[in-house]
C-alpha cells in the first residue's frame, strides 16, 4: 500500500473513531498552531498561558502593596477617594488583559473549501494577504499588527490591537500615579512617625520601616515598569500615527514612502474607528474533504481529542 493510501485510511479511520463518539468535527478542534481553545471554541489563548499568568502577578502585586501598606498613610479625606480610584484603574487593566490575550488577534482562515478547491484556491492567489505574517511564537496566519504584546502570551493582531494600546496607556498611567502617591506616602510616614525630637517611638519603629520600604519598593517597581512600557506605548503611538506595523517598521518594507500612510489625523481616526475583522468561526463543522483533515497533523491525529 503507498504512503498516501495509508494516510487517508489512518484519517478515515480516525473520522470514524470521532464520529462513533457522537461528537462533530469542528474546525477549533483541528486548528493547528500554539493557541488553546477554551469554551467551546469561544475563547482563544495565545502561545504563552505561563507568561500571561506571569504577568498578571506582575500586574496585581504593586497595587496590592500599595493599597495595603502604602495609602493608609494618606490624609483620611483623601484615603478613601485614592482606594476607588485605584480599585477602578485595576479593573481597567485586568479587563483590558483578559480582552486582549483572550480575543482572536486577527487569525486568517486559509481553510474555507474542500481540499480539491483549496489545492486550486493556492496555486492562483499569493501565499500571504497584504500585511499579514506568521508570527512563529503563534504559528498561525494573521493580520498582525504587532509581534506581541509582553507579559501577555499572546500574538497582537489586528482584531485585539485597541485592546492592546489602550492596556499600554492605562499601564503607564497607573505607574506614574503610583510614583506620585506613593512619594506622598513615603513623605507623611515620616510625618506620622517622627516626633518633634526626630526619633520614633519604638513601638512604632516596626511599622514605620515596613511602610516606608514598601512605598520605597513600589516607587522603584512603578519606575523600572514606566521605563520598559512607555517606549513601547511611544513605539506603538508612532506606528499607529504613520499606519505601519510592527513587521513593516523593523524590516522597512515601504521604504521612504508608505502606501497606506494617509496622515497622521486620518491614520488615528482609522485606527480608533476601523470596523474589527470578523472572527474565524471555530465552531464550523468539518466534512471529511476538508483541508484541516486532509493537511494538518492535528486534524489527522483528531481521534485523540
Amino acid at each position: 500500500m503507498s504512503r498516501e493510501g495509508s494516510q487517508t485510511d489512518n484519517i478515515q479511520h480516525s473520522i470514524a473513531v470521532f464520529s462513533r463518539s457522537k461528537r462533530p468535527i469542528r474546525k477549533y478542534h483541528a486548528w493547528p498552531g500554539n493557541i488553546s481553545f477554551h469554551l467551546r471554541g469561544h475563547l482563544q489563548l495565545g502561545y504563552g498561558r505561563c507568561t500571561c499568568l506571569i504577568g498578571l502577578i506582575l500586574t496585581i502585586l504593586p497595587f496590592i502593596l500599595f493599597l495595603s501598606f502604602a495609602l493608609p498613610l494618606l490624609q483620611e479625606s483623601a484615603r478613601s477617594g485614592m482606594y476607588v480610584f485605584c480599585s477602578i484603574l485595576l479593573a481597567i487593566i485586568l479587563m483590558l488583559m483578559f480582552l486582549t490575550s483572550c480575543t482572536d488577534p486577527g487569525i486568517i482562515d486559509r481553510y474555507t473549501t474542500t481540499y480539491d478547491e483549496y489545492l486550486e484556491m493556492i496555486s492562483k492567489i499569493p501565499a500571504d494577504q497584504p500585511r499579514s505574517s506568521w508570527p512563529r511564537f503563534c504559528e498561525t496566519c494573521m493580520t498582525a499588527r504587532s509581534a506581541r504584546g509582553p507579559f501577555l502570551g499572546v500574538c497582537i493582531g489586528k482584531r485585539n490591537y485597541l485592546y492592546f494600546y489602550v492596556y499600554l496607556i492605562c499601564v503607564n498611567a497607573s505607574s506614574v500615579t503610583l510614583i506620585i502617591i506613593a512619594g506622598f506616602c513615603f513623605v507623611n510616614a515620616g510625618l506620622k512617625y517622627i516626633n518633634e525630637q526626630g526619633t520614633i517611638n519604638p513601638e512604632y519603629l516596626l511599622e514605620y520601616m515596613i511602610r516606608t520600604i514598601v512605598c520605597g519598593f513600589v516607587m522603584i517597581y512603578s519606575f523600572a515598569a514606566l521605563c520598559v512600557l512607555l517606549p513601547l506605548f511611544i513605539f506603538h503611538t508612532l506606528l499607529i500615527a504613520r499606519n505601519k506595523t510592527s513587521r513593516e517598521q523593523s524590516l522597512n518594507i515601504h521604504g521612504s514612502v508608505n502606501p497606506f500612510n494617509m496622515g497622521c489625523f486620518h491614520n488615528c481616526g482609522q485606527f480608533m474607528c476601523q470596523s474589527r475583522r470578523e472572527s474565524v468561526n471555530f465552531l464550523e463543522k468539518l466534512t471529511v474533504d476538508h483541508p484541516l483533515l486532509m493537511l494538518e497533523e492535528k486534524g489527522r491525529q483528531i481521534a485523540k481529542v
